[in-house]
């Protein structure tokens, strides 16, 4: 018995040593160890918020400078289109001013305001050219442009006017041939009428003729000074409106006296016929040439060109 309990005793005390370590180990595994961040831990965050902060600032740079490039190529590109369109204005005026030096009916009094307004207008959009080509910002280079169109009126009213102008010169100059050949058939009516034929039908075609080409140079002589002295509206409404109400009735005038010239062509043809038919050789030269009268007594009227009364300036 003694020997047993002297075993157990020995067992006991041989394994306290262990039990103590376990128990140890338990508690140490237990308590939070500290975190200890190394020597260069600061030093790692602070470099790499520098990066952070230095790459946001690259991105920002590059979208900025991004920015300024597509705004500057917007700009260049307004500048082009607007350069595009002043030429284009410019070159139209430009043959504009050519037609009038070839007018024939017109007065020089009546050619030089048509040449000044022009002339002024030419000289505006050079110089607006300059302005837009030297813009820097997008505000005031907008306000250029769309003068372009507000304050010049180059379609909506110079060109129009000149063509009308033009139309309306045409017309007199038609109309004046057309009196010279109706002097020549009324001497020949005149010696017909004398040697004992009956011409009385063509005396009143004469006369529906004559009085065809009086109405026509009244219309056309009404038009031109209707329109000579219209002048750009820069932008106000009446004016336009103004504008417009006078071209439109000019245009109607024109065309008015167009048709007058169709009828008093038509009165030649008849009279032609009927004087041919009377059998008689005497000569009457037409101003044009070609026989007695010609073939074709009259010049056509050409249409009226260019843009009508209240076309776009866009």
């Amino acid at each position: 018995m003694k020997k047993i309990l002297i075993s157990i005793l020995g067992i006991a005390f041989a394994l306290a040593p262990a039990f103590a370590f376990a128990d140890g180990a338990s508690s140490t595994a237990a308590a939070p160890v500290p975190a200890h961040p190394g020597p260069f831990a600061s030093t790692t965050n602070a470099a790499r918020r520098a990066q952070l902060l230095e790459r946001r600032a690259a991105l920002a740079s590059s979208t900025e400078a991004h920015r300024a490039a597509m705004a500057q190529g917007a700009l260049e590109r307004a500048k082009q289109r607007a350069d595009q369109e002043i030429s284009r204005r410019v070159d139209n005026l430009t043959k504009a001013l050519d037609r009038i030096d070839g007018m024939k009916r017109l007065s020089d009094t009546e050619k030089a305001s048509l040449k000044t307004s022009i002339q002024a207008q030419i000289d505006s959009l050079t110089a607006l050219g300059g302005t837009i080509a030297s813009e820097t910002a997008t505000s005031t280079l907008r306000a250029d442009i769309q003068s372009i169109t507000k304050s010049y009126r180059i379609y909506a009213l110079v060109i129009p006017q000149s063509a009308l102008t033009a139309a309306a010169d045409r017309v007199l100059s038609v109309a004046t041939q057309m009196d010279a050949l109706a002097s020549k058939i009324s001497d020949r009516l005149a010696s017909a009428a004398g040697a004992g034929t009956d011409v009385s039908a063509l005396q009143s075609a004469l006369a529906d003729m004559q009085a065809k080409l009086a109405d026509a140079q009244a219309q056309a002589n009404a038009a031109i000074s209707e329109v000579s002295a219209l002048a750009p509206d820069n932008g106000d409404q009446t004016i336009w409106q103004s504008n417009l109400s006078a071209m439109k009735d000019a245009r109607s005038k024109v065309e008015a006296a167009q048709q007058d010239i169709v009828s008093a062509r038509k009165d030649v043809e008849g009279i032609v016929q009927g004087i041919r038919g009377i059998g008689t050789n005497t000569a009457t030269t037409s101003p044009n040439g070609g026989g007695r009268f010609g073939p074709n007594p009259t010049n056509p009227v050409e249409p009226i060109n260019g843009s009508g009364p209240g076309a776009s300036a866009q």
